[in-house]
């Protein structure tokens, strides 16, 4: 790094590709930072601490921002907080325009990394919005049941997803999306060696298996109650004798069966 003359060429050392032909901002766009990366694997202070390896580092980080760099502390703060709020925004002008100028700021590491912290933020409050209800009490005792009116099924009503539940699953689905990508980039092994993302996917999965068993509830509710609708004239269901397997589903919680998919 001592002997570079260029950013040229401390990006082809940082890169490990020292015979590279392209174009200078062609070839940072996906700046690989294999020998970084090594550096960091084996603990090679001396190398990542170099001036010459931060200074491109700090170049790569403010990818198209370079007037960023030099603003002050608040500045930084503010553009944070102007992202955080905007990122629904941001998120559908990228989808639209990925190449547009919009779309180069955004694909800079200081952007992604706002961007990903404040989706992660609101991710967090709405799992603190959705349990909120639950800090008041259990106010339905697990022998009622209620229901809005009368030739509804109990757990028709207990089984359906709020707006809260669906933003969450939108939200896991993106994370899901985001690990496979880190898994087929970096390869089983790699991914693995780093716990963080084995906590991550132990933590989607667990996400991922509620929400299955929630659905397969749901679903199993909905065809009693279309049996209910198609074949039950009464308007109150408590006067009729239904069949068992539909039945079921019309009891409170401290009757229902331990493999319910919903007590899962």
């Amino acid at each position: 790094l001592d002997l570079c003359r260029d950013s040229e060429e401390v990006e082809a050392i940082l890169n490990g590709d020292l015979e590279s032909t392209e174009p200078l901002e062609l070839h940072r766009h996906k700046a690989s930072l294999s020998r970084v990366k090594l550096a960091i694997k084996y603990e090679v202070k001396k190398f990542v601490a170099h001036p010459n390896c931060q200074q491109q580092l700090l170049t790569i980080w403010y990818e198209n921002l370079s007037g960023l760099r030099e603003q002050t502390i608040a500045i930084k703060c503010l553009v944070v907080l102007v992202v955080a709020l905007g990122l629904p925004f941001l998120a559908i002008g990228y989808w639209i325009a990925p190449c547009s100028r919009l779309g180069k700021i955004l694909r800079s590491p200081f952007m992604k990394f706002v961007a990903h912290a404040a989706s992660f933020i609101i991710f967090l409050g709405l799992l603190v919005f959705n349990a909120s209800d639950r800090f008041e009490g259990i106010t339905t005792l697990p022998n009622i049941t209620v229901i809005d009116y009368p030739k509804q099924i109990f757990r028709v009503k207990t089984t359906q997803f709020t707006w809260t539940e669906m933003l969450i699953m939108v939200w896991v689905l993106g994370m899901m999306w985001s690990e496979c990508k880190e898994l087929w980039l970096e390869g089983p092994r790699e991914y693995i060696l780093q716990l963080w993302n084995v906590l991550d996917f132990g933590m989607l999965s667990i996400f991922i298996a509620a929400f299955t068993a929630r659905f397969l509830a749901f679903l199993q509710a909905t065809k009693a109650q279309q049996y209910v609708d198609s074949y039950v004239q009464e308007s109150d269901l408590s006067e009729v004798t239904l069949p068992p397997e539909i039945q079921y589903f019309t009891y409170a919680r401290d009757k229902w069966l331990p493999s319910d998919p919903q007590i899962i």
